[in-house]
């Protein structure tokens, strides 16, 4: 698989709920922004597949990572031409 570039510097936060999670977890993004891409990546940068994601209220979206194995992954969201990482626990 091929990896993604590292999150530019200076990019604004992103909130991620509930974190750790067992399945769905939430991004708020910041106010007038939405993301373009979604991309789940392992703690090497590797995309595990997962990345469908819905809008599920203003400045919320939702992300199903229920099939994946427990442990840490980065959570890359593609906003204004920049890529935003968070980090989840899934348990």
């Amino acid at each position: 698989n091929p990896r993604l570039p590292p999150a530019e510097p200076g990019t604004e936060r992103l909130r991620l709920f509930p974190n750790p999670t067992h399945g769905i977890v939430r991004i708020r993004v910041p106010d007038g922004q939405s993301p373009t891409a979604v991309r789940v990546c392992d703690v090497r940068g590797r995309e595990t597949g997962v990345g469908t994601w819905s809008a599920v209220a203003p400045r919320e979206y939702a992300v199903d990572l229920s099939d994946l194995a427990v442990g840490l992954y980065h959570l890359r969201v593609e906003i204004g031409g920049k890529w935003i990482r968070e980090t989840v626990v899934v348990h």
